[in-house]
């Protein structure tokens, strides 16, 4: 994976959970100038930054590294049905409603 992209993706999920960098590297152990380097992509992280760092936001490092597999089409329409399957009347209207505004 690129820093660059590494970087965006610790910097999303940081600011997805309010947090700023400084509590973030406070969380982490790591320093706040090497946290602002990393989420800019300028400089490497050790995997034990990386994981401290994954931790600390809560997420499993395959999330944080984009390493999750990739799901066929078939599975992720299966997957959709079982979600809507589970869901009142009124939720899949509202689904329904977004899923026709996306489709547009």
């Amino acid at each position: 994976m690129d820093l660059k992209k590494l970087g965006f993706r610790i910097k999303y999920f940081r600011k997805k959970r309010k947090l700023t960098q400084d509590e973030l590297s406070y969380a982490s152990g790591m320093n706040s100038k090497h946290l602002s380097e990393v989420e800019r992509g300028t400089v490497n992280i050790s995997i034990q930054n990386l994981d401290r760092i994954s931790e600390s936001l809560g997420l499993p490092l395959a999330v944080l590294l984009d390493m999750e597999p990739r799901r066929s089409k078939e599975e992720l329409c299966l997957d959709i049905v079982k979600h809507l399957e589970n869901s009142n009347y009124e939720r899949i209207k509202l689904i329904h409603r977004l899923l026709t505004q996306i489709a547009e």
